[in-house]
């Protein structure tokens, strides 16, 4: 239970309180106390992000009070950025090893790390431990697939990847996935 209650301040009751909003350089923000949604202006440019509005396809994750946004399309696919939300810090960090775009990210609180995981004709995974902030290759999944669920269990320490939609997203001839 104490698991439990740890995760869930950590990262669940956060989850939906900070995002980018695309094609902007803003961050929106959910104020808890006062219940209104506040847009903050980020410092977001092209020669120390990689790119001056967050592009389509980025994802992110909060933890922490750090909003990590990483990847997106056009050429901005290997980009991972942090974003401090009291200090309203834009921070690049290590790029991912391969681009990503419609990726899914997850959060593992017994590591310490997130996981990203395939993409728009992407089966790369990949892990980052929080504290060291540098992106090692995971096995890749058996074939690309977009917008996947993921859930980690504890016992075994095993992820497994659910669903996700394969191949490219804009194809009214792509199909979402059955397989785990």
């Amino acid at each position: 239970v104490a698991y439990l209650a740890n995760y869930q301040n950590r990262y669940n009751s956060l989850k939906e309180r900070a995002k980018p909003i695309i094609g902007t350089n803003q961050i929106q923000l959910f104020d808890m106390m006062t219940k209104k949604i506040i847009k903050k202006v980020t410092s977001l440019n092209k020669n120390d992000h990689g790119y001056s509005t967050f592009p389509d396809g980025c994802r992110h994750i909060l933890i922490d009070n750090i909003l990590y946004i990483t990847g997106g399309n056009n050429n901005c696919g290997n980009i991972v950025l942090s974003y401090e939300i009291s200090s309203n810090k834009l921070t690049r960090l290590s790029n991912f090893i391969y681009e990503h775009y419609f990726h899914t990210l997850d959060y593992v609180d017994n590591f310490d790390c997130i996981i990203c995981v395939g993409g728009e004709n992407s089966s790369f995974c990949e892990i980052m431990d929080i504290n060291e902030r540098k992106w090692k290759k995971l096995p890749q999944l058996n074939y690309p697939r977009a917008n996947c669920n993921l859930y980690y269990n504890n016992i075994t320490e095993q992820i497994y990847v659910l669903f996700g939609l394969k191949g490219n997203l804009w194809d009214k001839n792509s199909k979402n996935s059955d397989k785990i």
